[in-house]
């Protein structure tokens, strides 16, 4: 499928990257939206990350039956990599500037693509762009509709100020930049919609569509539930600098007995300790150089030639964070 030429603006071929692991209940209505999609030229990805059940059998099985427009191409892991390894795999495989992504126990509606791909062409400074969604039970009986609650784009600040976590990562759709300019995600972090929506908002804008375009489903044993709850945990439940810092040192127990190294995942620590830092400035009523701070934070992202968001020293963090501390303090005890 070439797409060049007028069209190829107007139009530009997309991708539809579905990620699979052990959902033979879920995948074949997956695979189902992902072939329903009105948008074209669409490239659609179906990969499986090393099933032990049968999930793998039914997308071959429904591949083999598929004689629509899209392209389909399936990718099958020889070896389990995990959420984060598998991610890595199929992002370095997309040739597209825009990759949907979606996950094997959800459903994306027919015009899921067409609708983000009007959207990233009227805004071309947009390089990610969430959805709203239609949370259901197993049986994708409606239980309600989620909104995106943002009125407008938002960028690194907005995004630095939220603790780095935006929307969940199942209505998302990225800019390919946010993959080839960076490089592979850490394997150990936490989850890939605590970093993906801040290397877009590093790289240019996020946006939000209003639209319902996914049916998600609310199981409980997800791996996005499970690592919600360990992020529950850790994120500060205070904003007195000395609770503050009480947190700082829960929270690296927590990292370590969650296998995240703040050495090895320096996205997620900087985007929990610049929410910290946003608290204890706060509490010293300076939200002017908190705003500095995160600007020139961001700055420093792109002068490091973006690569892994943030190989930004963690004693350089440090430092902002004890000179934050020292000042509110200080202004603490004349309140």
């Amino acid at each position: 499928m070439t797409n060049t030429g007028k069209d190829a603006l107007e139009r530009p071929l997309v991708t539809f990257s579905l990620l699979a692991y052990n959902q033979e209940k879920y995948i074949r209505k997956a695979v189902e939206g992902a072939f329903a999609q009105t948008y074209s030229p669409l490239e659609i990805i179906l990969s499986d990350d090393c099933s032990t059940d049968s999930t793998f059998s039914i997308i071959q099985e429904m591949v083999a039956d598929y004689h629509g427009r899209h392209r389909v191409q399936v990718i099958r892991n020889e070896k389990n990599l995990g959420l984060i390894g598998h991610i890595n795999k199929v992002l370095s495989t997309v040739k597209t500037d825009w990759v949907v992504l979606a996950a094997g126990d959800d459903v994306s509606l027919d015009h899921r693509c067409q609708e983000i791909v009007e959207r990233v062409r009227r805004e071309p400074d947009l390089k990610g762009l969430f959805s709203g969604y239609i949370e259901c039970d197993e049986l994708l009986c409606p239980i309600r509709t989620v909104t995106p609650l943002q009125a407008s784009n938002i960028g690194a600040l907005q995004v630095c100020r939220g603790g780095g976590y935006v929307f969940p990562g199942a209505t998302f759709a990225i800019h390919q930049d946010c993959f080839t300019l960076f490089g592979p995600l850490r394997p150990r972090i936490l989850a890939e919609d605590w970093v993906l929506p801040l290397r877009a908002a590093v790289l240019g804008k996020i946006g939000f569509l209003k639209s319902s375009l996914v049916k998600k489903r609310g199981l409980s044993e997800s791996l996005t539930r499970v690592n919600k709850r360990i992020m529950g945990d850790i994120l500060p439940k205070n904003s007195c600098p000395e609770e503050i810092y009480e947190n700082l040192a829960t929270i690296r127990r927590a990292h370590r007995s969650g296998e995240i190294s703040l050495l090895k995942s320096k996205t997620l620590a900087i985007t929990i300790q610049l929410h910290w830092n946003i608290r204890c400035c706060e509490c010293a009523n300076e939200p002017v150089g908190t705003l500095r701070l995160l600007r020139g934070l961001a700055s420093s992202f792109i002068l490091m030639r973006l690569r892994d968001t943030i190989r930004l020293s963690e004693n350089c963090l440090t430092l902002f964070l004890n000179k934050s501390r020292a000042r509110s303090q200080e202004k603490c005890k004349n309140l």
